[in-house]
């Protein structure tokens, strides 16, 4: 569950275009074609810590819709150092659905073009997760196979 919601948290702070550098965690590693802007994220406390809850809140410009679609995807990779931890890539509707039955606010397929602003719940980092760096990767692509957003992450987790 735990893991879930990290994830949960990764895929929204991978919808970075024109903020190339949320602090020292987040980077863009997007193009000029991608069709969400981020305006604000605001991580807190940032940087997340083990054993800390952490909420995530990021609003955004969405330039087309993102249909229902079978061929929408969110791929996300988490490594420990060069060790991987975890690989998937899933439907994004799903995702959304699932996730929208936790918080209604948040959205589903279709997601109409305009301004989003989506929210986490508090998440907080296992205590018992090693120390050291972690990095990952999330990519979003849409019902054309069009990159939505891409974000790296990179965090060094100790024990506070």
């Amino acid at each position: 569950k735990g893991l879930l919601l990290f994830v949960f948290a990764f895929l929204f702070l991978a919808s970075a275009k024109q903020v190339n550098n949320f602090g020292d965690i987040w980077t863009s590693c997007g193009t000029a074609n991608d069709h969400l802007t981020i305006t604000s994220v605001v991580i807190n406390p940032d940087p997340p810590t083990k054993g800390t809850p952490f909420t995530v809140q990021a609003t955004g410009s969405l330039n087309e819709e993102i249909t229902n679609s079978s061929s929408t995807e969110i791929t996300v990779a988490i490594k420990y150092g060069v060790i991987p931890l975890f690989s998937t890539t899933q439907n994004l509707c799903d995702v959304l659905a699932q996730a929208n039955a936790k918080d209604p606010q948040l959205p589903t397929c279709p997601v109409a073009a305009g301004t989003i602003t989506v929210s986490t719940p508090p998440i907080t980092i296992p205590s018992e997760a090693p120390d050291g760096s972690y990095s990952g990767n999330a990519v979003i692509t849409d019902q054309n196979n069009q990159q939505v957003v891409c974000v790296d992450v990179d965090l060094s987790l100790s024990l506070e």
